[in-house]
């Protein structure tokens, strides 16, 4: 019998996007129901109804995003010469539907970009249609998560930021990002590693819906989720690095475990006993009050931390090891950082995580490969 061509993540991941798929385009207004349960669908004056914006945001969008889940499938399920022409493919027809049947105008940057990066993977398939296609994500994906309420007042006028409209809309933009940087990663990074990392940036966006917005997908789906991303990982393996990969990580494990050792551990080490800076304590840049558990956790948090800088800073940590815990610990930060009560100041000095977490990926992605499929 032989052997199947896609690997056994990809099947899960292409049942998933496309059971997603259906169901946000089908099946709307349930996942509204199940999403937002105190959006009202329609109002009604003498025996007339009509939808009230923050449904009609809603349902628009929830179809936005089940055509990005049907992107997604082709970008995973599709030969690699036919599979953005179709992903834009379908986003053009998302959008004339909403312009042709719904009476709505999508914002016209992204029609334009949509419209010339097909053209591009037209006329010429390949390194230049692919690096088009990146670019499009990129800039839409940090275009997105910067002015999420610009992307729906481009559409909705009446949706503003503070509304419940606006706040359904900013939701859905985010989900919209979210696909963007997935789709992003998946065809950037070849194989079970493009795959691993596209999934995992999920998780913090599903966190922050979930737990902090009340929102987010149905129960079931989250659940499916996390069972992924989990096979996604074991599935990838934990080999050691290639030769030239472990090399190289040498100098950013160094570079960390001197920062975290000169500069973090100090830090919580202070707040471990209470002392807490000015600008950058943690009870200045977030929800933080000191107390006999919070110094014992922090406390905690400092001996493993010394110990970390120390493996780090001598090489005796291994290059896959500091990739991987990275990977997590951006998650963590990430939601951290989404949180009301995190302050700008916060976000900034905590983000040096995420410049690891890249820096270290893209030695493993450019050095020791990724496309086993598992």
């Amino acid at each position: 019998m032989p052997a199947s061509k896609y690997s056994n993540t990809e099947k899960a991941f292409l049942a998933y996007f496309v059971l997603g798929a259906l169901s946000f385009v089908l099946n709307g207004d349930a996942v509204i129901a199940g999403s937002w349960p105190h959006v009202v669908t329609e109002t009604c004056y003498r025996k007339v109804c009509t939808p009230t914006l923050a449904y009609t945001v809603g349902k628009i969008y929830l179809q936005v995003i089940g055509t990005m889940s049907a992107m997604m499938a082709c970008l995973v399920g599709l030969p690699t010469d036919n599979r953005i022409v179709a992903a834009m493919l379908l986003f053009i027809a998302v959008q004339a539907k909403h312009i042709m049947v719904d009476g709505l105008i999508p914002p016209p940057p992204v029609m334009v970009m949509t419209a010339g990066v097909f053209l591009t993977n037209v006329l010429k398939p390949g390194k230049i249609g692919t690096r088009a296609f990146l670019g499009f994500c990129a800039l839409n994906t940090a275009t997105f998560i910067a002015a999420p309420s610009m992307i729906v007042t481009d559409t909705w006028a009446g949706a503003t930021p503070g509304t419940e409209a606006g706040a359904v809309g900013a939701l859905c933009v985010e989900v919209l990002a979210l696909y963007l940087a997935m789709a992003l990663v998946l065809v950037g990074v070849p194989g079970q590693l493009g795959l691993c990392l596209s999934w995992t940036l999920a998780a913090p966006v599903m966190a922050k819906h979930v737990l902090i917005d009340g929102s987010g997908p149905p129960p079931a789906m989250q659940a499916v989720y996390v069972a992924l991303l989990a096979y996604s990982w074991y599935a990838l393996g934990n080999k050691p690095l290639k030769a030239g990969a472990e090399k190289a990580m040498a100098l950013p494990m160094k570079a960390h475990g001197l920062i975290v050792g000169t500069g973090f551990l100090p830090y919580f080490v202070l707040e471990a006993f209470g002392v807490s800076l000015p600008i950058f304590g943690l009870a200045t840049i977030g929800d933080f009050a000191h107390d006999a558990t919070s110094g014992l956790l922090l406390s905690m948090l400092s001996i493993f931390m010394a110990y970390v800088a120390h493996v780090e800073y001598t090489a005796e940590m291994k290059g896959r090891a500091f990739w991987m815990y990275h990977i997590a610990l951006s998650a963590a930060v990430l939601f951290w950082q989404c949180q009301p009560s995190t302050t700008l100041v916060g976000k900034a000095f905590f983000a040096l995580p995420h410049g690891f977490t890249a820096w270290s990926t893209y030695i493993v992605v450019s050095k020791d490969g990724g496309a086993k499929k598992a």
